[in-house]
């Protein structure tokens, strides 16, 4: 026996190194997922000698030995079959993940503002999801900012997935069907902005995904639960981690977005000054008949981003003139046209257009300026005269585009100012 020993393995040896094998497959198999509902078999065959006299193999079974032909093959089982087997249970596992890890920038009023999620299934079963979409509590805290509002009519809008990944997606019962293992679906979440939200407003939604039962095409199943395991039944494990807003071992996973506005904000602020009248010129002028008066009106855009003017417009005080040279106050206090007051501008040109940054106007003699003398006649630079009377500007095209700038467009941080003067009755 020791000469035996020495000169080949011994075959209890072969068996156990055999086992070993084995054993390396099936966790090779675990690590790839393998399937639920998966039979997995499993059989030993024994080879040994009695008195140096080598017997006929044993092969195993789960209720007694099974025996083998003459070339070592196991044929049949005393009682039965000879595998020993079990079957792999439904590991239920989801991973919800925000969609380009940083929020979404909106304006105030927005509707179906869009940001996306990934939803993959990382169990071993072909699986529906069930999507819930809710805003966070004001204070919650993403992306180094804090919610501090709402957002509304919140959906998911739109699903896409590889093909053969999925079913239909169903819209109404807000689910996803069938997603098969391994798979990841992209989810589109659209929500509205509220009108005349503030700047810099900040919300925080969740999307949760939970597993559901996959039964019939296109209609959402019913929600699963765990069981005792068994030998041959294919039970459910809840195997998920936990997400934002869902419980570790729940059949579901989570993630936030966030919904950030920056919108232009815009202030329009009017000043008057007296320039000169008649008794006291430009000295210490009052406001009397006579009296020429300068009106300044500002538009400030303080918000994050660009917008754009459309048009503007003043009525004239019906106990006013306009001054159609705009008259700066010195010498005489005359604002009629081709009057003795020093004029600002050409006659005719009363209307000033100033934008606190260089760029294209109409009515000047460069292409990209920071002031401009506009006249009040209706000849297309964009400032009118109107009936009324009044003063009207039409941005669009007083402000055409170029150098950078879309017509009407005011930037963030910029201000733009009309002035004229007025001479009172």
């Amino acid at each position: 026996m020791k000469i035996f020993n020495t000169t080949s393995p011994p075959r209890f040896a072969t068996l156990l190194f055999g086992a070993a094998l084995l054993g390396l497959a099936s966790q090779s198999a675990l690590a790839a997922g393998t399937a639920s509902g998966t039979v997995v078999t499993n059989l030993a065959k024994l080879s040994y000698s009695v008195g140096g006299v080598a017997q006929g193999a044993i092969c195993s079974s789960p209720t007694g030995n099974g025996t083998a032909d003459d070339d070592g093959t196991c044929v049949s089982g005393a009682f039965g079959a000879l595998n020993t087997d079990f079957a792999v249970d439904n590991k239920v596992d989801v991973l919800v993940t925000e969609g380009n890890t940083t929020y979404t920038t909106v304006v105030a009023g927005q509707t179906a503002a869009l940001t996306t999620f990934t939803v993959k299934n990382e169990g071993n079963t072909t699986q529906d999801f069930k999507l819930d979409v809710a805003n966070l509590a004001n204070g919650t805290a993403l992306f180094t900012k804090t919610d501090d509002f709402d957002v509304t009519a919140c959906t998911v809008s739109n699903i896409v997935i590889a093909s053969g990944s999925m079913g239909v997606y169903t819209a109404t019962d807000q689910h996803i069907n069938a997603l098969t293992a391994e798979s990841v679906a992209t989810v589109t979440v659209s929500c509205n902005i509220p009108a005349a939200q503030a700047n810099n407003s900040f919300a925080v939604v969740s999307l949760v995904a939970t597993a559901r039962a996959d039964d019939a095409a296109n209609t959402m199943g019913g929600a699963l639960a765990e069981a005792a395991n068994t030998k041959d039944g294919v039970e459910i494990v809840f195997g998920d981690a936990d997400g934002d807003d869902d419980a570790l071992g729940d059949a579901a996973h989570s993630a936030r977005d966030g919904y950030l506005v920056q919108t232009a904000t815009l202030t329009v602020t009017k000043t008057m000054a007296t320039l000169c009248d008649p008794v006291d010129g430009n000295a210490a002028p009052h406001n009397i008949p006579g009296a020429v008066v300068r009106w300044t009106i500002t538009v400030a855009n303080s918000g994050s981003v660009s917008a754009t003017l459309a048009s503007i417009g003043d009525a004239i005080n019906a106990n006013t003139t306009f001054d159609p040279d705009m008259i700066t106050g010195a010498g005489t206090c005359e604002f009629a046209a081709g009057g003795a007051g020093t004029p600002s501008s050409a006659n005719g040109d009363g209307v000033r257009l100033q934008n606190s940054v260089a760029r294209p106007m109409l009515g000047s003699a460069a292409g990209t300026v920071t002031s401009s003398y506009f006249t009040g006649a209706a000849d297309a630079d964009g400032v009118t005269l109107g009936a009324g009377p009044s003063v009207d500007i039409d941005f669009s095209v007083a402000f055409p585009a170029g150098g950078g700038y879309t017509a009407g467009e005011l930037k963030a941080g910029e201000t733009t100012t009309i002035t004229f003067n007025t001479g009172i009755n």
